[in-house]
């Protein structure tokens, strides 16, 4: 089954990402939810920052695994902050 894995990985990454693709899109096409986070990380730190205007910030994801899936940031984008998303982990 490694094999398998390890083939697939490296001749066609297309399926590796297919189905993370499909969660982005599906995302970005419906509702906005309170929070895309798995804690509700970015609800609490926007309460923080409630006196300012963040339509004109930028964040930086360091670390941000899939761009809506469980996202900090995913909430920010979906109110009109602009930012960059990170990730070293090239699998990913």
């Amino acid at each position: 089954m490694t094999v398998f894995k390890e083939y697939i990985t490296r001749n066609m990454r297309w399926l590796v990402w297919f189905p993370r693709y499909l969660i982005a899109i599906k995302d970005t096409l419906s509702y906005r939810k309170s929070s895309y986070a798995q804690h509700a990380e970015e609800t609490i730190f926007s309460g923080l920052l409630k006196d300012i205007d963040l339509s004109n910030g930028i964040y930086v994801d360091v670390g941000a695994n899939h761009p809506t899936l469980y996202s900090n940031t995913y909430l920010f984008y979906r109110t009109n902050t602009k930012g960059v998303l990170v990730e070293p982990d090239t699998s990913l």
